[in-house]
């Protein structure tokens, strides 16, 4: 596993190495989400809470639908790819092109040609880019405003 985040206006949260669902059932007023329906969804599908299944799913569906971006970087033996999910691009572009003008740039997470596979849960939207070819489109420059984020992390909360 590699870091994670949920990101959502001008806010990122850092879940650190943490999963997605964590956070969620961490702090689910935050997400727009109560604690009850949390524990309701995982009954449903009769799972335990935290597990990453059909639950989960659900759940992360619903932080999207909320206006949530779910990013996660993946590395593995063959190379590393980043995988950022939303409910429609339509809606999501503008946050998602700060992000990795952000990780690229600012955080330095992010190499200008690593693979970026968008996916939107609502609109099906399903692509693959380079960073540098997300950056080339929202037209950030280095001389332009740089975005600014409110950087959460959940490594250093103490739950």
């Amino acid at each position: 596993m590699a870091n994670a985040y949920w990101i959502k206006g001008n806010k990122i949260v850092d879940t650190g190495y943490n999963t997605h669902i964590k956070a969620i059932i961490d702090d689910p007023e935050m997400f727009g989400v109560s604690d009850k329906d949390i524990k309701n969804v995982y009954k449903k599908h009769k799972e335990k809470l935290y597990s990453e299944g059909n639950a989960r799913e659900e759940i992360i569906k619903k932080v999207v639908q909320n206006g949530w971006i779910r990013v996660r970087n993946y590395k593995q033996k063959y190379g590393e790819y980043w995988s950022i999910q939303f409910d429609t691009f339509r809606r999501a572009k503008k946050t998602i092109q700060n992000f990795i003008y952000w990780a690229v740039t600012t955080k330095k997470i992010m190499g200008k040609y690593d693979e970026v596979i968008l996916l939107g849960y609502e609109d099906g939207f399903r692509e693959r880019y380079e960073a540098s070819d997300v950056l080339k489109e929202s037209k950030l420059t280095e001389s332009m405003k740089k975005p600014t984020f409110a950087v959460i992390s959940l490594m250093e909360k103490k739950f």
